[in-house]
C-alpha cells in the first residue's frame, strides 16, 4: 500500500475492549503450559526416550536440579504476568492517544465546517485549504474520506453568480486534483469522489489518476468553459458520467489513458458541446456512450489508440453531431455502435488503421449524413454493418486498402444513399454483401483494384438503384450469379 495512504480499515482502538485480567492470565498460562508440554514431548520423541529410571534415594544433585527448575518456572510465570500487564498498559495508552487524536480531528473539523458556510468567499476559501490540510493529517482512511466527501459536497451546493464563489469552486477542484497526481506529497488516490449533480463552469482534473472504487459525475452539468482531464489515468473502479449534460462546454480527455476502469457516459446528453479524446489510449476497461444523445455536438478521437477494452456507442442517438476518429489505430478490443441511430451525422475513420479490433454498426439506422473510412487500412479485425439500414447516408471507403480482415454488409438494406469503394484496393480479406437488399441508392466500385480479396454478393437482392464497377481492375473475379436482379443497373462489370 502507498506510504501516504492510511489503512482503509483504520484502527479499532477507539472502541478498545480488554479481556478481564484473570481470564487473560489463565489463557496466557494455559498457552505456556501447552507449549512446554509440546516441546518436551517432541524432544523425548526425537531422542528415542522409552522410560524413566526410578531412584530410591533423592541425591543432592537431583534436589538441586529440581530447585533450579522450580525457580525457573516461578521466574517464567512472573515474566509472563509482567508481559501481560505491559501489553495491557500499552493498549490502554494507545487507546487514550487515539481518542485524543479523534477529539483533535473532530475539533478541527467542526471549526472548519463553520467557516465553510460563511457568507464571505475569503473565509470559505481559507476553510477549503484548511480541510485539505486536515485530510493530509488524518490518521485513518475513514477520516480522510470524510474530508474528501465534504470537499465534494461543497461543489454540489448551488452555485452563486459571483467571482468569489467561482474562485472557491475552482480552488476546490485544483486541490482535489493536486492530490490525485503522481507527484502529490500526500495522495488521495483510491478514495471515492462524488461530483454528482455539480454544475461546472470550467475546471482542471488534468494529470489525475482515478483509481477509487467510485468516481461519480452522475447528472453533472457542464455549462461553459473547458473541463480538462488531459493526461488523466483511469486505472480502476468505475467513473460515471451517466445522465450528465454537456453543452456548450468542452471536455478535454486528450492523451488520457483508460487502463482498467469503466468510464460510462450512459444516458448523457451532448448538446452543442465538444468532447475531445485525441491521442487517448484505451488498453483495458471500457469507455461507454451507450444510450447517449448527441445533438449538434462533437466527439473527436483523432490519433486515438484502441488496443483492448471496449469503446461503445450502443443504442446512442446522433442528431446532427460529429464523430471523428481520423488516423485512429484500432489494434484490439471492440468499438460498437450496435443499434445506434444517425440523423444527419458526420462520422469519420479517415486514415484509421484497423489491425485487429472489432467495429460494429450492426442494426444501426442512418438517415442522411456521412461515414468516411477514406484512406483507411484494414489488415485484420472486422467492420460490420450487418442488418443496418442506410437511408440517404453516404458510406465511403475511397482509396482504402484491404489487406486482411472482414468488412461485412450482410442483410444490410440500401433504400437510398451511396456506399462508395472508389479507388479502393482489395488485396486480401473479405468484403461481403451477402443477403443485402439494394432497393435504391448506389454501390460504387469505380477505379477499384481487385487483386486477391474476396468480394461477395451471395443471395443479394437488387430491385432498384445502381451498382457501378467503372474502371475497376480485376472485376471479372466478382461473382454475381447467385444474386437476384429485378430493376437495378449493374455497369462496368467484366464477365
Amino acid at each position: 500500500m502507498d506510504k501516504h495512504l492510511p489503512s482503509k480499515r483504520g484502527r479499532s482502538i477507539p472502541g478498545l475492549r480488554l479481556t478481564p485480567i484473570a481470564l487473560a492470565l489463565a489463557v496466557a498460562f494455559s498457552a505456556a503450559i501447552l507449549t512446554l508440554v509440546a516441546v518436551v514431548v517432541t524432544g523425548l520423541l526425537i531422542t528415542g526416550f522409552q522410560h524413566v529410571r526410578p531412584e530410591p534415594v533423592l541425591s543432592s544433585k537431583t534436589l538441586f536440579e529440581l530447585l533450579k527448575m522450580a525457580f525457573a518456572v516461578v521466574a517464567g510465570a512472573g515474566a509472563l504476568v509482567g508481559l501481560v500487564m505491559v501489553y495491557r498498559r500499552q493498549r490502554t495508552a494507545e487507546a487514550a492517544e487515539s481518542r485524543e487524536q479523534i477529539k483533535l480531528f473532530n475539533d478541527r473539523f467542526a471549526a472548519i465546517a463553520d467557516q465553510l458556510g460563511h457568507e464571505r468567499p475569503a473565509s470559505r476559501l481559507a476553510a477549503v485549504y484548511a480541510l485539505a490540510g486536515l485530510a493530509d493529517d488524518s490518521g485513518t482512511w475513514e477520516q480522510r474520506q470524510t474530508c474528501v466527501d465534504v470537499l465534494c459536497a461543497c461543489l454540489r451546493l448551488p452555485a452563486q453568480d459571483d467571482n468569489g464563489d467561482r474562485e472557491v469552486r475552482q480552488t476546490t477542484i485544483r486541490l482535489i486534483t493536486a492530490h490525485l497526481r503522481e507527484d502529490a506529497a500526500v495522495n488521495w488516490r483510491g478514495h471515492d469522489l462524488d461530483f454528482s449533480g455539480v454544475e461546472f463552469h470550467g475546471g482542471d482534473f488534468g494529470g489525475a489518476t482515478f483509481s477509487g472504487a467510485r468516481t461519480r459525475f452522475t447528472g453533472a452539468r457542464f455549462r461553459s468553459g473547458e473541463v480538462s482531464f488531459r493526461g488523466a489515468v483511469f486505472a480502476a473502479g468505475g467513473v460515471s458520467f451517466e445522465g450528465a449534460e454537456f453543452g456548450p462546454a468542452t471536455l478535454d480527455f486528450r492523451e488520457s489513458r483508460f487502463a482498467g476502469a469503466e468510464v460510462s457516459f450512459r444516458g448523457s446528453t451532448l448538446a452543442g458541446g465538444v468532447l475531445r479524446m485525441d491521442r487517448a489510449r484505451l488498453d483495458g476497461g471500457a469507455v461507454l456512450f451507450d444510450e447517449a444523445e448527441l445533438v449538434k455536438g462533437r466527439i473527436r478521437l483523432e490519433g486515438a489508440e484502441v488496443t483492448g477494452g471496449r469503446l461503445g456507442f450502443a443504442n446512442a442517438q446522433f442528431n446532427g453531431a460529429e464523430l471523428l476518429l481520423p488516423r485512429a489505430r484500432l489494434t484490439g478490443g471492440q468499438v460498437t455502435f450496435s443499434g445506434a441511430q444517425f440523423f444527419g451525422t458526420e462520422a469519420s475513420f479517415a486514415g484509421a488503421e484497423f489491425a485487429g479490433a472489432e467495429v460494429s454498426y450492426e442494426h444501426c439506422r442512418f438517415a442522411a449524413g456521412a461515414i468516411s473510412f477514406d484512406r483507411a487500412a484494414f489488415t485484420a479485425g472486422t467492420v460490420s454493418f450487418d442488418s443496418a439500414r442506410l437511408a440517404g447516408a453516404r458510406v465511403s471507403f475511397a482509396f482504402t486498402r484491404f489487406d486482411g480482415g472482414t468488412v461485412s454488409f450482410r442483410q444490410t438494406c440500401f433504400p437510398s444513399g451511396e456506399s462508395s469503394f472508389t479507388d479502393a484496393r482489395f488485396a486480401a480479406g473479405v468484403v461481403s454483401f451477402a443477403n443485402a437488399e439494394v432497393t435504391g441508392g448506389t454501390l460504387t466500385f469505380d477505379g477499384a483494384c481487385f487483386e486477391g480479396a474476396r468480394v461477395g454478393f451471395e443471395e443479394a437482392w437488387f430491385t432498384a438503384g445502381r451498382v457501378s464497377f467503372d474502371g475497376a481492375e480485376g472485376s471479372q473475379t466478382i461473382d454475381l450469379s447467385r444474386s437476384t436482379f429485378n430493376g437495378a443497373d449493374v455497369v462496368g462489370l467484366t464477365t
